[in-house]
């Protein structure tokens, strides 16, 4: 509605807009043009009309609309439902192959049914599980899974307390290598815990992701028996090779975190590996391998152990503390042999960059030593190994510190050979010497540097 005001006597614009319910005198000469000329309100004479713009109007706020909640249902829609071990059984075995199953939360016994490509997901639910063999169940006497079948996949699962034969130095609680060679599986979000050998054997094709892999005997995961193209991402392994919360190590050195033999095209991806006997094991003929943003630490013996391979190795940005802390039987607080954070030995084309130590009896070394598996009249293929020798191996930036072994932070010695009991010179088999390691802007808290050999920029 339009209003109107006819100016008096003494008037001002102020007094005029107050009365009105106009927050701002200069709106009414906005609104009068013709009236107060060249917006000067000294032009406005007692007698003219002047047009009252509208009072400010103070609109309520504007509510968002309410949406409804957003249900996530944590099984696929197409998922077949069940309770229990009975009715798991049952669907797996009337179902085809590549089926979908959700396991509600809950307790089930034994081991799991399978079929090539069946899909397996239980509750996410941190507080609503769904656990094998848990409380009130006795603990199995043999695998979880033992399978040559290809696609299957694990998700949102808790399996604890499988104790496969711990004289099979590859039994494990899920073992698809090594005779049985399961492919192209996927485990996401799934806990393996205690059991007397390892906790999870995997082959060709294989992704871990977002799982916890702890108290084993030997190996959170054994990669032996080949296998190829495996990925393992934001995954942790812990309490594996130690006597530890009712789990015994194996009496061996051959155990810890994680290890793989003949194996190619490895890639890990922020692993956290800590209070264990090894934490990263590349052992014999491994051909290429990627290790980035590891976190270490509390580990008995080598933090990152790459030996009698092929490389290449690219390790990126590792974390390493309290590393090789407790020697064994016989080695002296001096002996060169103490476990570093991180070794290369007897392979080539290896390349560290920016590692962080703080806390090791040694801390990044490359050597070429004896191996025990290298024996008189070896197989050609552990020759042909030996023969590859340290070579091209590069550590890039980083710092080590707090080193308290032998010559302190590193070591790298020159076409060296140690000798088992009862042989000679002319028994070792002929290595080609270190060569070509590079140590590049690396930061050194330590004393002695043992030099033989090395290039250090």
């Amino acid at each position: 509605m339009t209003r109107h005001y006819t100016v008096q006597p003494g008037d001002r614009l102020v007094d005029i807009a107050s009365a009105h319910g106009v927050d701002d005198w200069r709106d009414i000469v906005k609104a009068n043009p013709s009236v107060i000329i060249g917006g000067d309100p000294r032009t406005m004479q007692p007698g003219n009309i002047l047009h009252i713009p509208d009072a400010d109007v103070v609109e309520p706020p504007v509510e968002p609309p309410v949406e409804p909640p957003v249900v996530v249902e944590p099984f696929p829609p197409n998922a077949i439902h069940v309770t229990d071990t009975a009715s798991l059984a049952a669907a797996v075995a009337a179902n085809p192959a590549g089926s979908v199953f959700a396991l509600e939360a809950g307790s089930y016994a034994g081991k799991l049914p399978l079929k090539a490509g069946n899909d397996y997901w239980g509750d996410p639910d941190p507080n609503n599980l769904t656990i094998f063999n848990g409380p009130g169940q006795s603990v199995v006497g043999g695998h979880f899974i033992k399978s040559n079948l290809d696609g299957v996949k694990l998700r949102n699962l808790t399996i604890k307390n499988y104790g496969p034969d711990v004289s099979n130095h590859n039994g494990s609680v899920i073992q698809c290598h090594t005779g049985v060679q399961g492919t192209d599986w996927l485990m996401e979000n799934v806990e393996l815990s205690h059991t007397a050998n390892n906790l999870l054997g995997w082959s060709n094709g294989w992704t871990v992701r977002d799982s916890y892999l702890h108290h084993a005997g030997r190996f959170a995961v054994h990669g032996g028996g080949g296998g190829a193209e495996k990925l393992m991402v934001d995954t942790e392994w812990a309490y594996c090779g130690v006597t530890h919360d009712g789990i015994s190590s194996v009496s061996s050195s051959d155990r810890g975190g994680c290890k793989f033999a003949v194996t190619k095209n490895i890639r890990l991806v922020r692993p956290h590996v800590h209070d264990s006997y090894m934490g990263v094991w590349f052992d014999i003929a491994n051909e290429s391998g990627q290790i980035d943003d590891a976190n270490i630490h509390d580990i008995e013996r080598v933090g990152i152990d790459i030996e009698v391979s092929y490389g290449p190795f690219l390790i990126n940005n590792p974390v390493l503390r309290n590393v090789g802390y407790k020697p064994q039987s016989g080695e002296a607080a001096n002996n060169w042999a103490l476990p570093p954070a991180i070794l290369a030995t007897l392979t080539p084309n290896v390349t560290v960059n920016n590692a962080d130590i703080d806390g090791a009896d040694q801390g990044m070394i490359s050597h070429q030593w004896r191996h025990p598996q290298i024996q008189d009249n070896p197989p050609t293929s552990f020759i042909d190994r030996s023969r590859l020798g340290c070579q091209n191996v590069i550590f890039n930036g980083g710092i080590v510190k707090n080193v308290t072994g032998f010559n302190s932070a590193l070591r790298d010695p020159h076409n060296t050979v140690s000798y088992s009991a009862g042989q000679t010179g002319s028994q070792q088999p002929n290595v080609l010497p270190t060569e070509n390691v590079h140590w590049n802007n690396v930061t050194f808290d330590a004393d002695a540097i043992y030099r033989s050999a090395l290039h250090i920029d």
